[in-house]
């Protein structure tokens, strides 16, 4: 039976960097542990979905450039929601004795959609801004804007979601406003997936994020250090959420302040996994 541990954290807090040295450390252990990308799917090897993940992926970065904080979160969440598939099949074909993905559908839409809901504006994003953004996904990956709209009539029907792009932000926010247990139900039956036996909150403060970002050459819309310190009180109140509603042994802070570097990172989480028994 594999166990399932999601990292989760605001950009730039160290997940990918952590998870690749926390799997090593848990094969050491002989578990036998597989990483999980996410919503970068398509940096998962082999996975069946790849190419319809760099299209989402195409689209959330053209409406970065637009600066169009209602098309991004729409792309955001439908990206998101591949996740019980790409799941499924690194389970399957691996087998192992303990999944990390990084990032959870659950755990970060109740993060992310009440603040972009606060950062989209009032009226409606203009259909002339959406073809424009298109046309540029379009371009940098071919068949983007198709892709999404396909995914997305997919989505719909298997959730009954709104079908309006520019209002998919409002809707999940809506289904996450309901209370945790309610939203865990309703974004694991469209996400086709259920909360890890673990989530590793890893709590890097917000200024050492903002750094770090700094030095990419592309940033996304929320990764601004007001929003990013907006975002780390909304992983604190869906902590204790998740604490509150399925127990304090689900969910661990890892306190990263005053550690130094990756493997200082990974052995605080290893040390938690242990102790969850789940390594």
């Amino acid at each position: 039976m594999t166990a399932r541990v999601a990292v989760v954290g605001i950009d730039g807090s160290g997940k990918t960097s952590v998870i690749e040295r926390l799997c090593e450390l848990v094969d050491d252990n002989q578990a036998g542990a597989v990483a999980m990308h996410c919503p970068d799917f398509h940096d998962n090897r082999d996975v069946p979905a790849a190419e319809l993940s760099r299209q989402l992926r195409a689209v959330g970065e053209a409406a970065d450039r637009a600066s169009d904080a209602r098309i991004k979160a729409a792309t955001l969440f439908l990206r998101i929601t591949m996740f019980g598939q790409v799941e499924k099949f690194l389970r399957e074909r691996h087998r192992p004795g303990l999944m990390i993905s990084e990032r959870h559908p659950i755990v970060e839409t109740m993060v992310y959609a009440p603040v972009y809901q606060r950062l989209v504006a009032s009226s409606r994003t203009p259909d002339e801004t959406i073809a424009a953004i298109f046309a540029d996904a379009d371009r940098q990956c071919r068949g983007a804007s198709a892709a999404l709209l396909d995914w997305q009539a997919q989505i719909v029907a298997r959730s009954g979601l709104a079908a309006d792009l520019p209002t998919v932000v409002d809707d999940v926010a809506a289904l996450v406003s309901g209370g945790p247990a309610a939203a865990a139900a309703a974004l694991g039956e469209v996400c086709e997936t259920t909360l890890p036996d673990l989530v590793l909150w890893l709590d890097t403060p917000p200024e050492v994020c903002a750094a770090r970002l700094a030095q990419r050459a592309e940033r996304e819309i929320h990764e601004d250090p007001a929003t990013l310190r907006k975002l780390r009180a909304r992983y604190e109140q869906t902590s204790q959420e998740l604490a509150e509603e399925f127990g304090p042994a689900m969910i661990s802070r890892v306190d990263v302040t005053g550690l130094d570097g990756v493997e200082a990172y990974a052995r605080r989480c290893l040390a938690a996994v242990e102790f969850a028994g789940l390594a």
